[in-house]
């Protein structure tokens, strides 16, 4: 089975297909184009046009680039903003922060449960009026990342099954399916504007028509209809190559996402129960919103009824009764009722010399070990175990962090909470509240003093995942507020002139999401060999080694084992450590987030083996793991580095 790397891999090449599919359904729409206004010529002149027309075949070139080419730049400017936009062209209305609607409030739960044990940003959950049971996710990254929900799809299913939907969401999220579907929206929305325009040229000459005699312009107004038939034929032609390019890059990846759910929840029956439920529902998995077509590769199920794209090879998703059957192998065509009720039925039912103080392999007690594969291999992937050990982190963080951390100004005092000195009255802390009273609003340093205890009585290790869970709020920010939250969440660090690894690691990933949330589809892979991030590579495992170790020989020890993760390096102990500053860390990390995947996976195999060498895993070493994992873009499960969190903490 692929790894999380391989798939990301997968997914790229994918999208070089979908430039290719593209290419050549613009070429599609040339012929037709270019026949239909033969024939029109034809029509018109009354047969006397020669069906060969170069002058004719240029402006048709030209009109189908201007036409196709301007649509889907247009949209793809619109769908840079992330997947919020996605959501609410389809009507989607963001859930409630604090949620009074139980079924909400189950969903809500099951989709933090599920970020925190991957170790990704929690989505932001819109919900969709309508009433199919049928969900999606949308976005570039998972820092945009959105998740919508039907009502008919929280109000029908039970737990189980609304979680085998959402886990299946998860696997679009995590595999970089997300990325190519709204590429494909963008890259697709050109072909479907050429239908649009010839809706839009019938309408207006039929209005038109009803304002005048019979005998005025009527040679005009057939020109107009032929052209408006015209172009919408040659915008079904459009459609068709639509379904079919959409139907080539998705359908395969939706078995995929199905048994990934599988995996994820090993409850078979959530997943399975969920399209058995689609096939016996009256309403299936129809969306009735009028853009639903645009979307429709990216639903949980067929969104859009046709009889013409219903199935076969124009199909978006494979057929109901082939994907429940790859689930269940007993399944014989028999379909579960949904739930009758419209209300409660659904989800209700069931400092050294590393250059950072106060941290170091002794400060904290070791877990249970993992080895250096066992990062790589659950990186970007879930298991049942994952997703009980998020909910169970979930469950132990207070219910006021929880409510603050759904609200933005509750989630920023979140940050800056978990920046100051545990220690009252100590020159550390009095720095730090010089910095709020200077950059921080009066709301935002009341609300940091009434979540204080409870931030420094929080377990160490729910530190980073409670940013998951503020992470939809966070995006609520303006861009000046986000701004302003970084520079004094950096200044906080900097207070005293000491850099703990947690402060380290929680401003990385605090600069990371912000970045990530101001720039969602800049991702362009510039480097592929290690000879380019060499430089790189060294100064991050150098930080890394001497920050999990107490003297240099185990520094030098731990260096060497990570340096020999990357396959161009036949000696590894002939790369020596360097005297890496961790400000020389953040310029590393914005190079080494720009490889290509199959690179990014030796880089964060070398930080495991380097971490891992002395066969211990400390707070601090989970911690910067979890950073560079941020900054690589490959979501680690906290799992994987301690499951013991709870017991030990």
């Amino acid at each position: 089975m692929k790894n999380f790397f391989e798939r990301q891999d997968e997914a790229r090449r994918n999208t070089t297909r979908l430039i290719v599919l593209f290419i050549a359904a613009v070429i599609g729409l040339v012929i037709a184009g270019y026949g239909v206004a033969v024939a029109i010529l034809m029509f018109m002149s009354e047969g006397g046009v020669s069906p060969i027309q170069p002058g004719l075949f240029v402006l048709i070139v030209l009109g189908t680039v201007v036409i196709v080419g301007g649509g889907s730049v247009f949209k793809i400017i619109q769908l840079k903003q992330g997947g919020h936009v996605v959501a609410e062209s389809l009507g989607g209305q963001a859930l409630d922060r604090n949620p009074s609607d139980y079924d909400e409030q189950v969903l809500r739960n099951v989709v933090e449960e599920m970020a925190i044990a991957s170790g990704v940003p929690t989505p932001e959950i819109y919900v969709l009026d309508e009433d199919g049971i049928n969900a999606f996710a949308a976005g570039y990254t998972v820092d945009d990342a959105v998740i919508g929900v039907t009502r008919g799809c929280m109000k029908q299913l039970n737990r189980a099954e609304l979680q085998g939907v959402i886990a299946h969401e998860y696997s679009h999220i995590l595999n970089g399916d997300m990325r190519l579907n709204i590429r494909l929206m963008g890259v697709l929305n050109g072909i479907l504007l050429v239908a649009i325009l010839g809706r839009t040229l019938l309408r207006a000459t039929f209005y038109s028509s009803m304002g005048r005699r019979r005998s005025e312009d009527n040679k005009g107004q057939l020109v107009m209809i032929a052209a408006g038939v015209g172009l919408l034929v040659i915008g079904s032609v459009g459609l068709l190559c639509g379904r079919l390019i959409k139907s080539a890059v998705s359908r395969q990846r939706e078995f995929l996402a199905d048994a990934a759910a599988v995996q994820f929840t090993r409850n078979p029956k959530g997943i399975g129960g969920a399209l058995k439920k689609i096939g016996g529902y009256e309403s299936g998995s129809t969306i009735e919103h009028p853009k639903a077509e645009e979307s429709s590769h990216l639903f949980f199920s067929d969104g859009v009824s046709s009889a013409l794209f219903g199935s076969g090879a124009f199909a978006t998703h494979p057929p109901l009764e082939e994907r429940i059957q790859r689930i269940d192998s007993n399944f014989e065509g028999e379909q579960r009722p949904a739930a009758s009720g419209t209300s409660g039925t659904g989800a209700a039912q069931a400092a050294g010399a590393s250059g950072f103080a106060g941290d170091s392999s002794a400060s904290s007690p070791s877990r249970s070990t993992p080895k250096a594969d066992d990062v790589v291999s659950h990186t970007g992937d879930l298991t049942a175990d994952d997703i009980d050990f998020g909910a169970k982190l979930r469950n132990a963080v207070p219910e006021s962090l929880l409510d603050a951390a759904h609200e933005p100004l509750g989630a920023t005092a979140i940050v800056y909470g978990l920046l100051l000195s545990p220690t009252p009255g100590s020159d550390n802390r009095s720095a730090q509240m010089d910095v709020l009273r200077e950059q921080a609003t009066s709301e935002e340093r009341d609300e940091v003093i009434r979540l204080l205890d409870d931030l420094h009585a929080l377990p160490h290790r729910l530190r980073l995942p409670l940013l998951n869970i503020a992470a939809p709020a966070l995006r609520h920010r303006s861009a000046d507020q986000r701004t302003a939250l970084h520079d004094t969440a950096q200044a906080l660090v900097r207070a005293d002139d000491q850099l703990t690894v947690f402060e380290y690691a929680l401003e990385t990933v605090v600069r990371h999401r912000l970045d990530r949330i101001a720039n969602p589809s800049s991702d362009r892979p510039r480097f592929k060999r290690f000879s380019q991030i060499q430089d790189d590579a060294v100064a991050l495992l150098s930080m890394i080694a001497q920050a999990g170790a107490q003297t240099q020989r185990e520094a030098a020890q731990a260096f060497e084992a990570g340096i020999g993760a990357f396959d161009d390096i036949s000696d590894p102990s002939a790369h020596q450590r360097t005297s890496a500053h961790p400000s020389q860390l953040d310029d590393a990390l914005d190079r080494l987030a720009q490889t290509r995947p199959a690179l990014k996976q030796q880089v964060l195999e070398a930080c495991a083996r380097c971490i891992l060498d002395d066969d211990t895993v400390t707070d601090a070493e989970a911690d910067l793991l979890m950073a560079v994992a941020e900054a690589l873009d490959c979501p680690v499960p906290p799992f994987v580095l301690h499951a013991d969190a709870l017991s030990s903490s």
